[in-house]
């Protein structure tokens, strides 16, 4: 068995450190998308920037896209299984149909 480059303590189970590194980049993923889709809402809810929600969803598909290229590009067998599994959350979740209009944060 080949211990994987990422840690030094998986002999015995190896990559074990390439998934809490997974299971991280995701968290933070999904507390920034949380973030900004609440900044996107109360950005339309005061009528700061009524476009905000159709603008962050533009952005989180060029960010998807963005990884899509990615994906097809010449990556090693560990960082596409990083990638994959990093893009999953993202990828899965799908963009529910948005109200344009009487958003609130209530």
């Amino acid at each position: 068995m080949v211990a994987c480059t990422w840690c030094a303590c998986c002999t015995s189970n190896p990559c074990v450190g390439v998934s809490m590194f997974v299971q991280c980049t995701i968290l933070i993923d999904q507390v920034m998308w949380t973030r900004a889709v609440e900044e996107a809402i109360t950005a339309v809810q005061s009528g700061a920037d009524p476009a905000a929600i159709r603008a962050f969803m533009t952005f989180s598909q060029k960010q998807l896209e963005s990884m899509v290229g990615l994906v097809r590009s010449d990556l090693t067998k560990l960082q596409r299984k990083y990638v994959a599994k990093a893009l999953g959350p993202s990828v899965v979740a799908p963009f529910p149909s948005l109200p344009t209009s009487s958003c609130s944060a209530t």
